[in-house]
């Protein structure tokens, strides 16, 4: 198992990052003492999904093992559905950010899954189809391999 050339994706979370700081410093400019409400999600949505992209780069530092890019890939797509799952206790505001945060997680994990050779991922024997690693803090790799298309 050999692990897949990283730099395409560190460097595209790098420029991300750039463009998300950019883009809160011009928000913040343009809004700056109007107040209104509009204002503050557009202030704030680029710095939650900086946030966001951080995390995802923070995850691939130091990553020199083909198990860890899968577990990383099994993590991401853990938090993708848990911060997918609507809960109707929580407040709208705390809804939209989970919905920012799914939809920049979703981008860098399909980004991963595209750096990752076809034949690090195992077959299904029911549908034939790849199946992906789910997040399993049990298992000492730190995830299981399941059918997204069977489950």
């Amino acid at each position: 198992m050999s692990i897949p050339d990283l730099a395409p994706i560190r460097e595209s979370l790098d420029a991300r990052i750039e463009e998300l700081e950019d883009e809160q410093k011009r928000q913040e400019e343009r809004h700056e003492g109007d107040g209104s409400n509009p204002a503050v999600w557009d202030k704030v949505e680029p710095k939650i999904r900086r946030d966001v992209v951080e995390d995802c780069q923070e995850d691939l530092d130091g990553v020199d093992e083909q198990d860890e890019v899968l577990r990383i890939l099994a993590e991401w797509r853990r938090n993708e559905n848990r911060e997918w799952e609507f809960n109707r206790n929580s407040s709208k505001v705390e809804n939209e950010r989970n919905n920012i945060k799914t939809a920049e997680i979703r981008i860098w994990k399909e980004e991963l899954i595209e750096l990752i050779p076809e034949s690090e991922f195992k077959t299904c024997g029911l549908c034939e189809s790849l199946q992906m690693p789910k997040s399993d803090r049990r298992r000492s790799r730190g995830y299981v391999w399941e059918c997204p298309d069977c489950f």
